[in-house]
């Protein structure tokens, strides 16, 4: 019997405070990116991508957006792209279905993780389809695709994550495992993109490439693992000397907002500083 789920959504998240309390441990995002990097060159014995499924879901959400709200499309990223395979693996490879991982790992994480370049906030939808092999999906792509764009236009949070005016990236995979194919949309607010992209690990008292090809950020910081908002130091964007002590840092870049005296928060990479 083949049965349909569409299910599970991460919304945008509008500022740094609403990202959870409940961080993942330092080991398990340096596990999982460590596996995430090789996974998406060479997946698992058993799981193979489903492109065209991927690629066929791409137009459609465009047309959706056009239709439903006079949206432009949204423009490919490679780092969204990456953070999108990695997660529909890791799915089928521990056979679970959630926008956290068993690690505690976010989606927001996850595109820190992998988008060297990517600075914004991320957001996420999840599909699942069980009760056909690769063989026969192939032969179904577009009314597979078709079910699954209206499927994801009828949920009303899905919806709000594909009609996001906020949104202006994103990037869809599908991987499947036997009988069981998953699809990964991950969304992004890109506010800037860094010129280069940073390296993982990075050496104590050296220099971040801080530079940007678009939108300049008026400020950043380091985040420590766990480290309450409030306690972050906000340094110039010209100040790019590595100070702080050897550990796990996601980057955070303040921009001015439409509010006066205020600013927007977007998350950066995380480095690990050696």
């Amino acid at each position: 019997m083949v049965r349909l789920i569409v299910l599970l959504i991460a919304l945008l998240a509008p500022a740094l405070g609403a990202r959870s309390d409940a961080a993942p441990a330092p080991d398990a995002l340096r596990d999982w990116r460590a596996w995430a990097v090789t996974a998406v060159e060479h997946p698992p014995d058993g799981i193979q991508p489903f492109p065209a499924l991927a690629e066929r879901l791409r137009e459609l959400i465009a047309k959706r957006r056009a239709d439903a709200a006079g949206l432009e499309p949204l423009a490919p990223d490679q780092g969204l792209e990456r953070a999108a395979e990695a997660h529909a693996i890791d799915m089928l490879r521990r056979d679970f279905m959630a926008h956290e991982d068993p690690g505690g790992l976010t989606v927001s994480d996850r595109v820190a993780l992998l988008a060297r370049r990517f600075v914004g906030i991320a957001g996420e939808n999840l599909a699942e389809h069980e009760g056909l092999a690769l063989a026969d999906l192939e032969a179904q792509v577009g009314p597979l695709a078709v079910k699954m764009a209206d499927g994801w236009m009828a949920s009303e949070g899905h919806r709000a994550n594909i009609l996001r005016p906020d949104y202006t990236h994103d990037a869809i995979s599908a991987f499947v495992r036997g009988e069981r194919l998953v699809i990964v949309h991950v969304f992004g607010a890109r506010l800037a993109a860094l010129e280069t992209g940073l390296e993982f690990e990075q050496p104590a008292g050296g220099a971040l490439p801080l530079a940007f090809g678009d939108r300049q950020p008026s400020g950043y910081a380091y985040r420590a693992h766990g480290q309450p908002v409030e306690d972050l130091v906000v340094l110039e964007p010209t100040s790019n000397e590595i100070a702080v002590d050897p550990g796990l840092y996601q980057l955070m870049f303040l921009f001015p907002s439409d509010r006066e005296g205020s600013f927007d928060v977007a998350d950066g990479p995380w480095i690990d500083v050696r």
